[in-house]
């Protein structure tokens, strides 16, 4: 047995746990309820763990959990505008709507998936501004998405990630063997995935330094307010807080614009 055979037994244990003694964490960690409190409960990160374990042990039973408590865990009826450290719905559909897009799955799966799937792209379209009467992410003057003011950088890093990966998912899925390239269907139109990676790196821009607010580059903290508007001060934490759920999305941003680069030197 290797190291990630190891870690995956870890984290099967862990979810075994987690779903015997159900519950949010900030009601056994009083002292954390007042700054990051769960405001979504338990049941995305729980289906967020079944379709990982599933990925990566390949084992029918957490696929069947992901599917069975869908819509008890609100994995198929949150329809939401952000993906962060608390709400990891947009995430964990965009999860289950790449196995849909593989044909991963078993028959009667199908249609559980195809709810998942509907969802993920009511975030995406948000995020693009396509997405009809339904509502859309709103943007700021210099073209960033704008969720709240507390840390909004979260939210631009995390959008980043997601249209990224799911950039990816409509290639591969739409590849030579397809008749026509997979595309992502919205309220406003269909897009395409080079559609969704010109938002992914029009928001890496802004985080780099192309943005009205003149912030320094290659620093993600909770970023500029509504208006772009950047006060660098360390009382001001709702601007200048630093979280590694900030930085880590746009590590894989980053590591998908560099490779596409090094394609398009060759």
């Amino acid at each position: 047995m290797n190291h990630h055979d190891d870690d995956v037994c870890v984290y099967m244990q862990l979810f075994e746990f987690g779903d015997k003694y159900r519950g949010k964490y900030d009601s056994s960690v009083s002292e954390v309820w007042r700054y990051y409190a769960s405001v979504s409960g338990y049941g995305d990160e729980m289906l967020w763990a079944a379709l990982w374990l599933h990925r990566a042990t390949g084992r029918a039973e957490y696929l069947d959990y992901a599917v069975a408590m869908a819509d008890e865990f609100g994995g198929t009826s949150w329809a939401i505008t952000e993906f962060s450290w608390d709400v990891k719905y947009a995430g964990l559909q965009i999860l289950a709507a790449k196995l849909l897009l593989e044909g991963s799955y078993r028959p009667e799966h199908r249609p559980t998936l195809e709810q998942y799937s509907s969802k993920a792209e009511h975030y995406l379209c948000a995020c693009l501004g396509k997405n009809g009467a339904a509502g859309n992410v709103n943007r700021t003057a210099g073209g960033m998405l704008y969720v709240r003011q507390w840390n909004n950088m979260q939210y631009v890093t995390n959008a980043a990630f997601l249209l990224t990966v799911y950039s990816r998912y409509l290639t591969a899925s739409g590849g030579a063997a397809a008749a026509e390239p997979a595309v992502l269907q919205c309220p406003d139109g269909p897009v395409g995935a080079g559609e969704l990676l010109a938002l992914a790196r029009a928001q890496a821009d802004y985080v780099l330094g192309a943005n009205p607010a003149g912030s320094n580059p290659n620093v993600v903290v909770g970023g500029p307010d509504h208006r772009d508007r950047f006060s660098d001060r360390r009382s001001n934490y709702m601007q200048t807080e630093a979280c590694t759920y900030n930085t880590a999305p746009m590590v894989g941003v980053f590591a998908h614009l560099h490779s596409e680069g090094a394609q398009e030197r060759k």
